[in-house]
């Protein structure tokens, strides 16, 4: 888990991939692709629901999936080692560990 948070594009599930779509007549779109019938593409374009938008397929130029993470490099440069230790434990625990404190 350590490993994908310092290389968040090491391994990239398909579901969390970035797309770039090219459309007609505007700027590219990135996002997420949520779903995907025989006329529309539904992505996610950030991290609030406000941010989900149905592109027509009749409009898409173009589509490239991204080979690099969205989630960006350096997270963890602020924490200390215990700071990072919490963390995980945090995240392995499902959210169900507290934090402590450590000594100083």
């Amino acid at each position: 888990m350590l490993r994908q948070i310092l290389e968040p594009s090491l391994v990239i599930p398909e579901r969390y991939r970035n797309v770039q779509f090219e459309v007609k007549n505007g700027e590219p779109v990135y996002g997420m692709v949520l779903k995907e019938d025989a006329d529309t593409v539904t992505i996610q374009t950030g991290a609030s629901e406000a941010l989900i938008k149905s592109l027509k397929k009749s409009e898409i130029t173009e589509r490239q999936v991204q080979a690099s993470s969205l989630m960006p490099l350096g997270l963890l440069n602020s924490l200390s080692k215990e700071q990072i230790f919490d963390l995980l434990a945090y995240v392995e625990s499902g959210g169900t560990v507290p934090a402590h404190e450590h000594g100083k």
